[in-house]
């Protein structure tokens, strides 16, 4: 499911999570209409297990990583910041 600009909701919520749910980040990160957010937010809220196991997913450290598995996206986002020194 993409948001009306066409990015991938999966990616926007990503970016909200990362930044500390920080909604107006969002909107000035992908150029939004903030009714374009609220409503890919709103379906991002109804489906959350299906797009926190995408992200989940599609974010895992690598096999080289001594990292466990990551569970959650608050998991992820926390492992990411501890690992990325302000690259975020």
């Amino acid at each position: 499911m993409r948001v009306q600009s066409g990015y991938p909701i999966w990616n926007v919520v990503g970016d909200w999570i990362t930044r500390h749910y920080n909604d107006a980040a969002v909107i000035a990160d992908y150029q939004l209409d903030p009714a374009e957010w609220e409503a890919a937010k709103q379906y991002y809220l109804e489906h959350k297990a299906i797009f926190d196991a995408r992200i989940i997913t599609n974010s895992q450290p690598d096999a080289a990583n001594d990292t466990p598995p990551l569970r959650t996206v608050e998991e992820y986002f926390a492992w990411l910041a501890q690992n990325s020194e302000g690259d975020i």
